[in-house]
C-alpha cells in the first residue's frame, strides 16, 4: 500500500546550516545528565524551529541533537549577503543558549557547533503524506560537508564555514583559516586534503593594542552602548528578523518567558560592564 500521496523534488542553490550539540551521546548514555538532556533537547527544537523561520529560512528537519536548515540564494553574487544572514542567526542561538541554556539547569553546560556551507547543487524532497503532514530532505555535496563542519571545535559563536561565503564587512563574527592536524583531518574528513585550506573557522582573535585600534573600540563600545541601552539597532533586517522571533517566543510554552527574563538579565548586566570598560578606556588614556 503506497503511503504517500504525493513525492516530489527539485534543484536548489543556498545555504545550508547544521546545528549540532556538542558531546549529545556521553549525555544521553549518562544516567548523572540523560534527564537534562532530554528535557533540553525538545527546547532547542522549538527554538530554532521558530528562529530560522523569522529569519527567513526553512527548517528542514530534526536530527536528534541539532538540526538541518536551509536558506535560498536567488543569485550566485547573493551568496555572500544570505550567509551573513545565517552567521548572524548563528549568533544568536548560540547566544541565547550560552546565556540561558534555554531555561534548563544542567549539571554541565550545554553548548552547540554550527557548520555552514553554500550549496550549489541541492536536491530538496518534498514528501506529502496523508492528510495535511509533510515532510522535507536535502541532500548535496555541501550538505554533507555542512554536518562534517558541525563538529569542529571554534570559538564563539562557534561557526565554521567556507572562505567564499564569508563578507569582509562582517560584524557579528570574525574568521580565520582551520589549521587542523593530520589527526582532524583523519577525523573529520576521512584523510582527505581536497580544500582543507578553504575552511574558516569564528575566532575571538584581537589585533594588536595600539592607539588606532582603542579609538576604534571606544567608538564601537559607544555604538554598542547606545544600541543596547536604547533597544535599537542599526541592522534593521536582522532587528525585525529578532523581533518575529521574540514574539514566538512570547507565545510559545511557559519556559520561553523565562528564557527570555534571563537573557533581558544577562544583557542588562553586559551594558554595566560595556559602560564600565569604555569609562577604563578614557581614564588609561588621560593617566
Amino acid at each position: 500500500m503506497n503511503t504517500f500521496k504525493e513525492f516530489k523534488f527539485e534543484r536548489k542553490k543556498g545555504i545550508v546550516w547544521v546545528c549540532d550539540v556538542i558531546k549529545s551521546s556521553s549525555y544521553l548514555n549518562s544516567n548523572d545528565s540523560v534527564d537534562d538532556i532530554e528535557e533540553y533537547l525538545p527546547r532547542l527544537y522549538w527554538t530554532a524551529n521558530n528562529l530560522v523561520n523569522s529569519f527567513g529560512g526553512t527548517f528542514i528537519k530534526w536530527t536528534g541533537d541539532g538540526f538541518l536548515a536551509w536558506f535560498d540564494v536567488d543569485l550566485d553574487r547573493n551568496k555572500r549577503k544570505i550567509a551573513n544572514k545565517v552567521f548572524k542567526a548563528a549568533w544568536h542561538l548560540t547566544f541565547l543558549n550560552n546565556v540561558t541554556q534555554l531555561g534548563v539547569k544542567p549539571q554541565n553546560k550545554f553548548g552547540i557547533r554550527h557548520g555552514v556551507t553554500y550549496e550549489k547543487d541541492g536536491l530538496l524532497f518534498e514528501i506529502q503524506e496523508h492528510g495535511d503532514n509533510q515532510s522535507l530532505d536535502l541532500i548535496g555535496r555541501a550538505v554533507v560537508l555542512a554536518f562534517r563542519l558541525s563538529g569542529i571545535q571554534a570559538k564563539f559563536p562557534s561557526i565554521v564555514t567556507e572562505k567564499e561565503i564569508i563578507s569582509e564587512n562582517s560584524s557579528y563574527c570574525k574568521f580565520i583559516n582551520w589549521n587542523p592536524t593530520e589527526n582532524d583531518i583523519l577525523k573529520f574528513f576521512k584523510g582527505e586534503k581536497l580544500g582543507i585550506e578553504e575552511i574558516m573557522i569564528s575566532s575571538d582573535k584581537v589585533a594588536e593594542n595600539n592607539s588606532e585600534n582603542i579609538e576604534h573600540l571606544k567608538k564601537r563600545l559607544n555604538n554598542l552602548i547606545n544600541e543596547v541601552d536604547n533597544n535599537i539597532s542599526t541592522d534593521k533586517e536582522i532587528e525585525e528578523c529578532l523581533l518575529k522571533f521574540l514574539e514566538l517566543m512570547k507565545s510559545g510554552p511557559n519556559w520561553c518567558n523565562d528564557v527570555i527574563n534571563l537573557e533581558l538579565e544577562f544583557n542588562k548586566k553586559m551594558l554595566e560592564t560595556l559602560k564600565e570598560t569604555k569609562t577604563f578606556l578614557i581614564s588609561d588614556k588621560n593617566s
